[in-house]
């Protein structure tokens, strides 16, 4: 068997993977990227040949050659030739962009067995969140704006806030003194001092979207990774410590949180594999949490979040069990 995986070099759970297949099936062929480029993408009325290979997308990024004119514009000192050199390169970039959202929807089809999607690394929490609740999962009231007004009213309809970031990436929102953008951190509970922020800078911000949800009081968190219609989830006792009461992500090395493994009710179950299918995503790291009032409520869905920390901590092996689906 022939595997192609896209993945970055400091990605553990990958290497992870990797040990399974070769001890699993010693003649397994594996070729690992972690940044692809389009090279060739042939359309016709016969329909594409579909790989035997199996194909992984875990982490990694589609090289963007950003066509810029560099040196060329010191050549010239008349702006109207420099205009047309400026036109000319945003045009080269603006084909580029579609033709690489093209290639990423047509590369997907190619292999028999997939899993996951390039597309899926740019999944956006808004839509996720509207088909949860189509799937019929508990989800937190959300707002997004850029309302000052309609942000404090949302403010006051909710007991607590938070403020968390829109896409999947490393850059959070941080509130201090100068309303900054740092990098991991961790959703924050909003203040009365925050709004009192927010309409002072709100000439530097007014056009800037703001994503905010109401907080929940939990019991605890649950980690679920989704592989393949199946289910593996954890408890993560988080309220018994200060620092990672709000967000179990808020890691302390010291006094670590306790996680077992958890056997979600067959009612959210379903819920959740609904929501996997309309996403059309077989593989993904999923956060929710239960109530103080009972509930399931789900927060969010990542296609290529962490899940080697929950095999270890709950013995599931799912490493070798994506091995085997890559496998088969």
């Amino acid at each position: 068997m022939n595997i192609k995986i896209n993945s970055i070099q400091q990605d553990y759970s990958t290497n992870d993977v990797l040990d399974w297949i070769y001890f699993e099936y010693p003649s397994a062929v594996c070729d690992r990227n972690e940044d692809f480029e389009v090279e060739s993408m042939h359309i016709s009325n016969h329909t594409n040949p579909i790989n035997d290979n199996s194909y992984w997308y875990r982490r990694g990024y589609l090289k963007d050659h950003g066509y810029h004119p560099g040196s060329i514009l010191n050549q010239y000192d008349n702006q109207s030739v420099r205009n047309i050199f400026l036109n000319v390169y945003d045009q080269y970039n603006f084909e580029e962009k579609a033709i690489h959202e093209a290639y990423i929807d047509w590369y997907d089809q190619l292999f028999k067995q997939r899993l996951n999607k390039r597309s899926d690394n740019n999944i956006n929490k808004l839509k996720v969140l509207q088909k949860a609740k189509e799937a019929g999962l508990l989800i937190p009231e959300t707002l997004v704006s850029s309302n000052i007004s309609v942000i404090g009213d949302f403010y006051r309809s909710h007991e607590k806030i938070i403020v968390k970031d829109v896409m999947l990436d490393d850059i959070k929102i941080n509130w201090d003194e100068e309303f900054d953008i740092l990098v991991k951190v961790p959703p924050t509970i909003v203040t009365d001092a925050h709004i009192q922020q927010l309409k002072e800078i709100r000439s530097n911000i007014s056009q800037g979207y703001i994503f905010l949800q109401e907080y929940i009081e939990k019991e605890y968190e649950l980690r679920i990774f989704y592989l393949d219609d199946k289910l593996y989830s954890m408890a993560i006792f988080s309220q018994a410590n200060e620092r990672t009461k709000v967000d179990f992500r808020n890691y302390d090395t010291e006094r670590p949180n306790r996680c077992v493994p958890y056997l979600l009710p067959g009612k959210e179950t379903k819920k959740i594999k609904k929501l996997m299918k309309s996403l059309d995503i077989n593989c993904a790291s999923i956060d929710m949490i239960y109530t103080d009032k009972k509930e399931y409520v789900f927060l969010e869905a990542n296609p290529v979040g962490q899940f080697q920390w929950l095999s270890d901590n709950c013995n599931y092996d799912i490493e070798r069990s994506i091995a085997r689906f890559l496998n088969q």
